[in-house]
């Protein structure tokens, strides 16, 4: 018997920073209407490692030459990233005009950020497992 699991839309708010008439301006900290945000779908373990990256040994005369496949973020974007909200305007809806874009440097920023969530290693997904809270201290004493 198979089990199968849902997969989840979520949203969520890639942490960078615009430039803007005003200066530079952080995407989190918009009011919650001009926050940049996508909806993005989780990468499944098989998906992760073909999307990270992974040394492949090729023969050579004298020994193995090492080759290394960089991380494809454009291709994890493409898929992962369903719908985009607030650049509009920009013509970027989705991962994949996201990707076909010219570049900036908010927007590699921005396609980093959605790689790293929609693979499980952006900073919001880390946990504190090894400190402990003022209440669990307190009451071991």
């Amino acid at each position: 018997m198979k089990i199968k699991l849902p997969s989840f839309e979520r949203l969520f708010v890639p942490d960078v920073t615009f430039d803007t008439d005003k200066g530079p301006q952080k995407n989190r900290e918009l009011p919650a209407g001009e926050q940049v945000r996508g909806e993005i779908t989780l990468a499944t373990n098989a998906q992760k490692m073909a999307y990270l990256g992974s040394y492949t040994v090729m023969p050579k005369n004298k020994g193995n030459a090492r080759n290394y496949a960089e991380f494809q973020y454009e291709r994890c974007v493409r898929k992962h990233v369903l719908k985009i909200e607030n650049l509009e305007e920009f013509g970027i809806v989705d991962g994949r005009t996201l990707c076909e874009h010219p570049p900036s440097a908010a927007l590699n920023d921005m396609i980093q950020e959605f790689f790293l969530k929609v693979c499980g290693f952006h900073n919001d997904d880390a946990t504190d497992e090894g400190v402990i809270s003022e209440g669990e201290d307190a009451a071991s004493e």
